[in-house]
């Protein structure tokens, strides 16, 4: 079969050819009569077939027309009613159309689609008379949006269908103050979540005015204050909204880029700019059709340059008056356009044939194709299968005229690129429509010190890099399938200024592979980087700069989904990375790189791996969850200063977030919880800061700190409803702070848990309603428990045990605990003291057993259900200095030979049976006590060697008026030989 490739041959830009021979260039076809089409709206399906909806004027009807085959064929989609006007067709994924119009007839906003062959039709509002101006979008799920005006209350309204039912929200107006929303014109953008943008007409302010809810809140602007009528909004590739409209009977138009508005004007000539409709090309550059009023009255078609310097401007069917109401759209950035004929009230339909009235050359092959080319031409494919290696180094635009499914190129040298594009400034050439393949041991595309080029909608399959490009700079990549090529889908080697937006790169070595100092590099928008045999995206070698953004999917590779490595101040963002077979994002030895903005990342073994030197790192605003075994791992003693932030870290099969060997990171205002055993976990870690409201709840541990780590702070937490513990301090860590944390509550057994580990701080928290212990110090020595810490409703409120000796308890409220509040069990020299309360727990105060050395001094003891304090088989323990023990049934018992101990300097009152027991107590000394209102000051039995005076000081006794030697109760026949008169 002979071969035929068209070579356009001309000296100036594509669409500077198509105006220039416009009745041979432009074909126009009637698609119904009989006063229909005023209100039209075009749309193409996957097929690039154009299909209408339209109003039937003469009848009151929403019809809809379909050209398939060469003929168009109508239908009538609703005649209850008058209805059908101001019409939005769009298609979904599916090609089935949805249309959003107007009823007429009861002022009602309509929506119907098409699915299985049948129109369902459903009423959005029907809240007062609403529904003009209606503008329709579809997200990638296929649900419906619709922005429209009320006509009422002079607002602009939205409604959306995205979980089963519409959601109507007013988003400008409030209600009549202003009277906006005419001529609404929506799409919603690219990213994850999807974002709508509106622009709109300001009737009472004469205001062109744009709004979108991508901060989770409509964001409204004055675009242009001279006027805002019939306008058109369509976002470029990269999500930045254009809008073509009328302002002062002009054409303007106004774009938005790197955050600014700019505005210009495009047509003057006449009263001209009236229902404008505006799409945008693969060069981002805008085309619109409008209508110019002064007569006679026609359809006009501007369009900007690829370069984006001059406007040109056609005049379409002038035979008649008509252009009323057109609708445009871009096939192949050729433009379609349906319009109203006003003179025979006609649905009309233009569009350009890019080959007649052309001087083409037909060629065998794209290699002939390319003899004798000049820059800018354009190269037309014809559908067959070519075997060439092809070299460029011109600007042109190589385009299939069919599917890339059917126009397959092959390398005929294996070793060669089937591209190879060398050392020229594209300015916006394009590769587009091909299958690329044979490449086995070279690239498909390959581009070496190059600029601006374009690929897309390719297959690069088979090849052993799909794209390659070297020291080139300023391309965009995008809607390509990118797969099973042996090595690199795509290699951005010392380049620059890459776009990488909506492709599909699988079954790779390695999806997308930035190297060697490449920088600034944007893999944005919808791309679907999956089952990878490596790698999804790796950014290695002082790569720096690049942006990871919005895509659709990084998963199921099988190493990791994104790596970076010896690169800095990168930025991974908003996308999903799941089912990676080791690491959702591995960063080594990379410093200053962020990870932020609702990346999905689960289903991975590690969700974020941070390791090997990389400092300044910043993992924020993501929803890290279900990986297997961490939600994020920092480790390596050179690894630190890295924040992690505004993260919800759950689900995740062994840790949240596990920092080991590094020091000095910030964990701060995450929500960790439901991991498998800890929600943070320190391990031999110095220095990091766990603060800012942190919510730590629904793990096995809430923060696990070990194996000497050390002056790590806790800080201002949630730390709730763990199974087990809210926090441990464990095997030799030390000179950690737990402070100020709002609640260490609720936790399955202990609240805070120290072992084995010295001179921790644990200050001015709440830790109440833990099940068993609020505070355990177990082998723990030289800590501090201190500074106005709540410790209540746990079944014990603090408990030292197995030799945690010489720890200081001090200024704490430990109160309504089951049990007892402070219970320290074969510890000495531990210091208790100048608690605030010491209070209401269910048994007793304070509980020494088998607990030597210790002292009690200064504390208020009060309303314990059975003793203030009690010391079982204690010896040789203090307690004084105005410690205040009252209110209990007994204020101080002492029982089961313990030895020792020195009472004194204490006020022993109100309690509701006994000041102090001794109960088989041997050498206990009770000296400058007040004992007042106690029903029993003492009770001394079963014991020996017991005294209540030292050195001629007795005690007070407020039932005692006399110096005469006061009996004490019980049958050691025991005296205090110098009662005082007064209390000390």
């Amino acid at each position: 079969m002979k071969k035929y490739i068209l070579t356009l041959i001309f000296t100036t830009i594509f669409f500077a050819i198509i105006s220039a021979s416009a009745t041979t260039a432009i074909n126009i076809e009637t698609v119904d009569i009989g006063n229909v089409g005023t209100d039209n709206s075009l749309a193409m399906d996957s097929l690039k077939n154009p299909y209408i909806s339209y109003y039937d004027a003469a009848n009151g009807d929403l019809k809809y027309a379909t050209k398939s085959g060469g003929s168009w064929t109508t239908e009538t989609v609703d005649s209850t009613d008058n209805v059908g006007q101001y019409t939005s067709l769009a298609f979904d994924s599916l090609d089935n159309p949805h249309i959003s119009y107007y009823d007429v007839t009861n002022g009602d906003l309509k929506y119907t689609t098409k699915s299985g062959g049948v129109w369902v039709i459903e009423t959005v509002d029907s809240a007062d008379n609403v529904g003009q101006y209606c503008s329709l979008a579809l997200d990638r799920l296929n649900n419906p949006y619709i922005s429209y005006y009320d006509v009422t209350n002079g607002d602009l309204k939205y409604a959306s269908k995205s979980s089963g039912s519409w959601v109507i929200e007013t988003v400008d107006g409030a209600g009549g103050i202003n009277d906006v929303g005419y001529f609404t014109s929506l799409e919603l953008d690219g990213y994850v979540i999807q974002n709508a943008h509106i622009s709109y007409y300001d009737a009472t302010n004469d205001d062109l005015k744009y709004t979108t809810n991508s901060s989770g809140s409509w964001d409204t602007v004055i675009v242009d204050s001279t006027g805002g009528s019939w306008t058109s909004l369509a976002l470029n590739s990269f999500a930045e909204p254009n809008i073509s409209y009328q302002a002062a009977g002009m054409l303007k138009y106004a774009s938005k880029w790197s955050g600014t508005w700019s505005t210009e004007t495009v047509d003057s000539t006449g009263i001209t700019g009236m229902l404008t409709s505006l799409a945008i090309d693969s060069y981002n550059q805008p085309h619109i059709s409008y209508y110019v009023y002064t007569a006679p009255a026609h359809l006009k078609y501007a369009y900007r340059d690829r370069l984006g310097v001059a406007w040109e401007i056609s005049d379409i069917d002038t035979s008649v008056v008509s252009g009323w109401n057109s609708s445009l759209v871009l096939d192949h950035d050729i433009p379609l356009i349906s319009y109203y004929d006003d003179t025979n009230n006609y649905l009309k339909f233009a569009y350009w044939n890019v080959i007649n009235g052309r001087s083409c050359n037909l060629t065998d092959t794209i290699t002939d194709a390319l003899y004798g080319a000049m820059d800018f031409d354009i190269i037309y494919v014809r559908p067959e299968n070519y075997t060439e290696n092809l070299t460029i180094d011109i600007c042109l635009f190589i385009e299939a005229t069919g599917n890339a499914s059917n126009t397959l190129i092959q390398a005929a040298d294996p070793n060669l690129p089937v591209f190879n594009i060398i050392d020229i400034d594209g300015f916006g050439s394009r590769i587009q429509g091909f299958t690329i393949t044979g490449a086995n041991n070279s690239s498909g595309i390959s581009l070496s010190d190059a600029r601006n080029w374009q690929l897309t909608s390719n297959i690069i399959i088979g090849n052993s890099i799909g794209i390659h490009l070297y020291n080139s700079y300023g391309f965009i990549i995008n809607l390509n399938t990118i797969q099973n090529n042996t090595w690199a889908g795509i290699y951005i080697d010392q380049s620059g200024g890459c776009s990488c937006i909506n492709n599909t790169i699988t079954g790779n070595q390695e999806g997308i592979y930035i190297a060697n100092a490449s920088y600034n590099n944007e893999i944005i928008w919808g791309n679907n980087i999956h089952d990878n045999n490596g790698i999804g995206i790796s950014i290695l070698n002082n790569s720096n700069n690049n942006t990871i953004s919005q895509n659709t999917a990084i998963s199921q590779n099988v190493v990791m989904g994104v790596f970076i490595q010896d690169s800095n101040t990168n930025t991974v963002s908003s996308n999903i990375i799941q089912g990676n077979g080791w690491l959702g994002i591995g960063v080594d030895n990379s410093s200053g790189n962020t990870i932020n903005n609702g990346n999905e990342i689960s289903g991975n073994v590690e969700g974020v791996y941070i390791v090997n030197s990389s400092t300044r790192n910043i993992v924020s605003g993501n929803n890290i969850h279900d990986n297997t075994d961490a939600g994020i791992n920092i480790l390596n003693s050179s690894t630190r200063n890295n924040i992690i932030s505004n993260t919800a870290i759950s689900g995740n099969g062994v840790i949240g977030v596990y920092i080991q060997d590094s020091d000095t990171n910030l964990v701060t205002y995450n929500n960790i919880q439901n991991n498998g055993w800890a929600g943070v976990a320190l391990d031999n870690a110095d220095g990091n800061t766990i603060n800012g409201a942190n919510t730590i709840s629904g793990n096995l541990e809430g923060i696990n700190i070990t194996n000497s780590s050390a002056d790590n702070t806790i800080d201002g937490n949630n730390i709730t409803g763990n199974t087990n513990i809210g926090v441990s301090i464990i095997n030799s860590s030390k000179g950690n702070n737990i402070t100020y944390n709002i609640a260490i509550s609720s936790n399955g057994v202990i609240g805070v848990y120290m072992r084995d580990s010295n001179t921790n701080t644990i200050s001015g928290n709440t830790i109440q309603s833990n099940s068993w212990v609020g505070v355990c110090l177990d082998q723990a020595t030289g800590n501090t428990i201190n500074s106005d810490n709540n410790i209540s409703g746990n079944l014990e409120g603090l408990y030292i045990v197995n030799n945690s000796n010489s720890n200081t308890i001090t200024g704490n409220n430990i109160h309504e605990n089951a049990d007892t509040g402070i219970y320290i069990d074969g510890s000495t020299n531990n210091q208790i003291t100048t608690n605030t309360a010491i209070s209401s727990n269910g048994v007793i105060g304070i509980l020494l057993r088998r607990a030597d050395a210790n002292t009690i001094t200064g504390n208020t003891v009060s309303s314990n259900n059975f003793a203030g304090i009690a010391l079982d088989n204690a010896n040789i323990n203090n307690i004084n200095g105005l410690n205040t023990i009252s209110g209990s049934q007994m204020g101080i018992y002492i029982a089961n030979t313990s030895y020792g101990n020195n009472i004194y300097n204490n006020n022993i009152q109100n309690n509701t049976w006994a000041g102090i027991v001794l109960d088989s107590a041997i050498n206990t000394t009770v000296y400058q006590n007040n004992f007042i209102s106690n029903p029993l000051h003492a009770l001394s039995q079963n014991g020996s060697g017991n005294t209540f005076y030292q050195s001629n000081t007795g005690n007070y006794w407020s039932d005692w008026p006399s110096t005469d030697h006061r009996p004490i109760d019980g049958n050691e026949g025991i005296y205090d030989e110098y009662p005082s008169l007064t209390p000390f």
